[in-house]
């Protein structure tokens, strides 16, 4: 019920706030002022502005914005046609999720979005050490995919997929894991699915997923679907969490990196980990040197990356 929970987000503001907030006028529709006021009590009109990648400023105050679905910085669906943006010091930094680009599929509308080839993120949600956040496979692939579909018209991005095989970094904390099986259905469900498309890329950030990935993109091609697949390449001893990956993160995200100059190296033989697991090997869930890391070193490695799916996406277009 997102209703209830936007509600209590909302009222925990101050009573000042709530007093201004239901005496303000707000929407078009005088019919939806009642339930819009209900869910603005308590919304405090002088909070600082959330950014939003639409290109439009936020400033101080309280909106009311028609066909937006998407309740920013709080997060929610009000499931009406007015949705309320809520500026709040709490989530200063934080997007909506959709960066509103034609670079973006959820910007699009089935009348616009033509044919294009569809690049499709596959991250994960699991350890990176005690310095790099969850995210950071899912990050990664998805500033591949936007800065390739910036360059090339002819892409769009889907949502990434952010939850996938992890099974490797079992027993650390805020891994999540649907396995190689289930992932290998979704790939293939997804790119069935997307059959109004010119082609489909997975750009895959996670060495767990490639067993996966590499069997739905068979699959697909058997069934005569121009499917292919992408993966960053890296050093054989800087697996995981190490130079590489903190790099990058330093030049993408350095706001959500903990400390990693004082994190002792691991190096251990891939298949090492397959067998065992990471934790058997690595305490602290690194696989490499994350002290050596530089935001430079990522501008580098991003570059790099960029120019080969680049490439890739070249030869599938031809």
């Amino acid at each position: 019920m997102p209703h209830q929970g936007v509600a209590h987000t909302l009222a925990e503001q101050d009573a000042t706030a709530h007093h201004h907030a239901r005496n303000r006028p707000i929407g078009r529709h005088p019919q939806q002022h009642a339930h819009l006021r209900d869910v603005a009590g308590g919304v405090d009109t002088h909070r600082h502005r959330v950014d939003v990648h639409d290109g439009k400023p936020r400033p101080r105050d309280l909106h009311v914005v028609i066909g937006k679905p998407l309740l920013v910085g709080v997060g929610g669906d009000l499931g009406a046609a007015h949705t309320v943006i809520v500026p709040d010091r709490r989530c200063e930094g934080v997007t909506c999720g959709w960066k509103n680009a034609p670079m973006d599929l959820g910007s699009h509308r089935t009348g616009t979005i033509g044919s294009p080839l569809l690049l499709v993120p596959v991250g994960s949600c699991e350890q990176h050490g005690p310095h790099l956040p969850l995210a950071t496979d899912t990050l990664i692939a998805t500033a591949i995919c936007d800065a390739v579909a910036q360059r090339h018209t002819t892409c769009v991005v889907a949502p990434a997929i952010g939850i996938a095989a992890s099974g490797e970094h079992a027993g650390f904390a805020g891994t999540l894991s649907i396995g190689v099986e289930v992932l290998t259905q979704v790939l293939v469900e997804l790119g069935r699915s997307a059959d109004w498309a010119h082609g489909l890329v997975f750009v895959n950030g996670h060495g767990g997923n490639m067993h996966a990935v590499t069997t739905a993109v068979r699959t697909l091609i058997t069934e005569g679907r121009r499917v292919s697949a992408w993966s960053p390449t890296g050093d054989g001893n800087d697996l995981h969490a190490g130079h590489a990956e903190t790099s990058v993160m330093l030049r993408l995200h350095p706001d959500l990196l903990g400390d990693h100059a004082a994190i002792d190296p691991v190096h251990v033989e891939l298949s090492d980990v397959v067998r065992d697991g990471v934790a058997a090997h690595s305490p602290s869930g690194v696989l490499g040197d994350p002290r050596t890391a530089s935001a430079d070193a990522g501008a580098a490695i991003i570059a790099n990356w960029v120019t080969q799916l680049v490439q890739h996406v070249e030869h599938v277009l031809t």
